[in-house]
């Protein structure tokens, strides 16, 4: 309904029963499809399966689809172009493509701003975005295994004040959401908890993020290891802190540009363990 905000809409039909999603659907305007599908966030893997022709939904869709392609036949096939001779179930899959892909570059160039140049901005990413839009923001990318707000949330060599405002443009402004993760779990969150950045991962819980949900990860400690396993982000908070005092990490700090960061860097994961704590038992505090 009209009343219903975006996000909440995008999350409530995907998880719709076939038939009630195709009623929906086919009350839509055909040339409103690629923009509500964009708005609304259908980015499932469910979904994207109905683009092979396959799905009982994609085959529900069609019939309109090629209906309402009927009505068009009356012009001439010599003064059509080709793009009108494109059947709308044609243009349809075309348009998602092309917004697949689009979204597959916007993450790329994030990925390499955050990893090869490490200068992941809030006006670097919304240049990105701008240039590419429309895009399928939450989609999980095939060769990232991420989706775009996971990647801001591993960029290297940036503060995590300079994050927190990348990860604030990419929910408020994109309409990405804060508990979208990849297959393994892994998410926004549990990044930014084992990363020891508390500005981002209080920007995330305030945005709806669950501390509670388990991913698989890996962190590097300041002692040159990794730690490895499937936690929710308050344990990995929890169990990085405990790898870096076994390994006594302040006799061994990792060096960025010349400065020691592993005491602050430890600093930080404290204050985002008591962060997790704090909005999972907020009344005394105990798991």
């Amino acid at each position: 309904g009209r009343g219903c905000p975006w996000r909440m809409a995008g999350a409530t039909l995907v998880d719709l029963p076939t038939e009630v999603l195709c009623t929906i659907l086919l009350s839509l305007g055909v040339g409103d499809f690629p923009g509500v599908l964009a708005a609304l966030r259908l980015t499932c893997r469910a979904w994207c399966d109905t683009l092979a022709g396959r799905d009982d939904l994609w085959e529900a869709t069609g019939d309109a689809l090629r209906a309402d392609d009927a009505v068009r036949c009356h012009l001439s096939e010599r003064r059509r172009s080709k793009r009108l001779r494109l059947s709308v179930l044609q243009g349809f899959s075309k348009a998602v493509a092309g917004m697949l892909s689009r979204t597959e570059t916007v993450h790329h160039t994030i990925a390499c701003l955050g990893q090869d140049k490490k200068r992941v901005t809030v006006s670097a990413v919304r240049r990105t975005a701008a240039r590419w839009a429309p895009i399928y923001v939450n989609r999980v990318s095939p060769v990232y295994d991420a989706t775009i707000l996971m990647e801001v949330c591993r960029a290297r060599g940036c503060t995590d004040l300079a994050i927190a405002h990348a990860v604030a443009v990419v929910m408020d402004e994109l309409g990405a959401d804060a508990r979208a993760g990849n297959c393994d779990g892994l998410s926004p969150l549990i990044i930014a908890s084992g990363r020891g950045m508390p500005r981002t991962v209080a920007l995330l819980l305030a945005h709806g993020a669950d501390p509670l949900a388990v991913g698989t990860a890996r962190f590097r400690i300041t002692g040159g290891g990794w730690v490895r396993g499937r936690r929710n982000a308050l344990q990995w908070a929890e169990h990085i802190l405990e790898q870096e005092a076994k390994a006594h990490a302040d006799a061994q700090p990792i060096s960025v540009a010349g400065e020691a960061r592993a005491p602050r860097w430890q600093a930080d994961l404290r204050v985002t363990h008591a962060l997790l704590l704090e909005h999972i038992c907020p009344a005394d505090g105990r798991a």
